[in-house]
This record gives structure tokens, C-alpha cells and sequence, in this order.
């Protein structure tokens, strides 16, 4: 084996070459019993602030390659990614996090957030309410199982059940919602049904100011919080329950001349 490649083999060899992934003109080196430094970003008299600036630009560097890779793409509503494949059609590629402003709100708040915007949350514009199938086999047909349960049970309406519908139109969050608009002033510009393109409008409304970031935070947070209660109730047996649920979906069927699924 060469020279060179037990170099790269050992754990020094492999620190130089992650170091100039992210800093290129940046190396480290033995010099006799010194070690020295190429480049302005290393300081070897404050390696805490080295390390400290190298994660800062390694976490740019993967989100930028993160951004390209998913722009190269296309993306339907049914996959996780299709709010961030919104987003950074809207703004391009972002040289900062999407969402890098401190905010005062609570840690389950902040994961609601994160987890709404990377597209992970319980919708079911993604997974299709395939955790409740066992509990109403109905929602097995594709008419039913991308819909907002809440909505469906409440008025019989069909509507995709999406971030943009739970933030803006669902009604099992109008109280949340004007909490919302109360503190940070935001309003929609259209009375129309919503789409992924308002999500845009409210990242942009909010991802600069603290205070608005938190309170888009909380919202979230109450929203995961109104879906999880609905979604057992609605599951739940009782006459209130799936036994409604099944009825609506029984009439729909009926109505549009469909048998459901069992």
C-alpha cells in the first residue's frame, strides 16, 4: 500500500481532507514540533472558535447541497418535501436556514415548527391516514385518504388535509388562527381557498422577526395539539366517533354512486 494512501487511511489524513471540503485553501500541518496553519479561518490560539466556525460552515455548505439536490428535482404534494421544493422555488437557494431568528417560544413549539416546514407532521397529504386505516377501513379508498378528517366529519367537505389547509382554512383552528393574526398582524390578501403558495407568504412574514417566528411557533404547536384530539375522537368508538365518520362515508359513497372499500 502507497505512502499516500495510508496517509488518507488514518485519522489525520482523513481530518485534512474533511477540513478542505469546506475551506479549500485551508490545510494542517506538522512543521517539525510545530504545528501550523495555511489560511485566514484557522486560529490555533482560539481552537474554539475554529471548531465553532467550522460547524457554522459545514451546516451552510450540506444546506446549500441539500437545496440544490432538491431543486434539481420535481416534487408532488404527496411527498414530504414539497413545502421546501415551494419555498425554495419562491426565494432560491437561501443562504442562511430558513428559520435562524432565536425565538422565545417553548422547545416542543420549535419542533412543531421544524417538523411542519420539513413536512414530517401527521397530514395526510403524505401518508394518507394509513396509521387509522385499522380504525375506519373507509379511508383505504383514494377518495377519502388524503381529505382533512375534521372537515369531512363536520360539513361532509372534501379537502386536501395540508399545512397551508390546518394554517389557514381549517376550521378546528379558528381560534389558534385569530390567537395568530392578533399578535403578529398577518392576513391573507384572498378569501380563496389556500395553497402551499400562502405558507410562502407567511415564511417570509415571519422568518426575520423573533417575535412573529414565535408566535407562527405556538400556532403550530396548538395545531399538532387540535389535530392529535380530533383524530382520536374521531377514531374513537361512540356514535360521535367513527360511527360518524363512517356514515359520512357511507352517504358519500352513495351520493357519487361508489360502494367504500373493506
Amino acid at each position: 500500500m502507497s505512502r499516500g494512501r495510508d496517509k488518507r487511511l488514518c485519522w489525520w489524513g482523513r481530518m485534512r481532507s474533511t477540513l478542505r471540503r469546506i475551506w479549500p485553501q485551508c490545510d494542517i500541518q506538522f512543521n517539525g514540533n510545530s504545528l501550523t496553519a495555511t489560511g485566514d479561518v484557522i486560529d490555533l490560539n482560539n481552537p474554539s472558535n475554529s471548531r465553532a466556525k467550522y460547524i457554522g460552515d459545514a451546516t451552510i455548505a450540506r444546506w446549500k447541497v441539500r437545496q440544490n439536490s432538491l431543486l434539481a428535482r420535481q416534487v408532488s404534494d404527496r411527498q414530504q418535501e414539497y413545502i421546501l421544493f415551494s419555498i425554495f422555488q419562491e426565494f432560491g437557494i437561501l443562504e442562511k436556514p430558513l428559520f435562524w431568528k432565536k425565538t422565545s417560544a417553548s422547545i416542543n413549539a420549535v419542533h412543531a415548527l421544524v417538523r411542519t416546514f420539513a413536512g414530517v407532521e401527521d397530514f395526510a397529504r403524505v401518508n394518507a391516514h394509513y396509521m387509522r386505516r385499522k380504525f375506519l377501513l373507509g379511508l383505504a379508498n383514494a377518495r377519502f385518504s388524503r381529505c382533512c378528517l375534521a372537515c369531512f366529519a363536520k360539513n361532509g367537505k372534501r379537502v386536501l388535509d395540508s399545512e397551508w389547509h390546518a394554517l389557514f382554512d381549517c376550521p378546528s383552528h379558528a381560534a389558534a388562527r385569530g390567537r395568530f393574526t392578533l399578535a403578529t398582524k398577518f392576513s391573507r390578501d384572498s378569501n380563496t381557498e389556500s395553497t402551499v403558495a400562502d405558507l410562502c407568504k407567511i415564511v417570509t412574514y415571519s422568518k426575520h422577526c423573533a417575535s412573529r417566528l414565535g408566535e407562527l411557533a405556538k400556532f403550530l404547536l396548538n395545531i399538532r395539539m387540535t389535530r392529535r384530539r380530533d383524530h382520536r375522537h374521531l377514531t374513537s368508538n361512540g356514535p360521535n366517533g367513527r360511527v360518524r365518520l363512517l356514515r359520512r362515508l357511507i352517504w358519500d359513497c352513495w351520493r357519487n354512486a361508489l360502494s367504500p372499500e373493506h
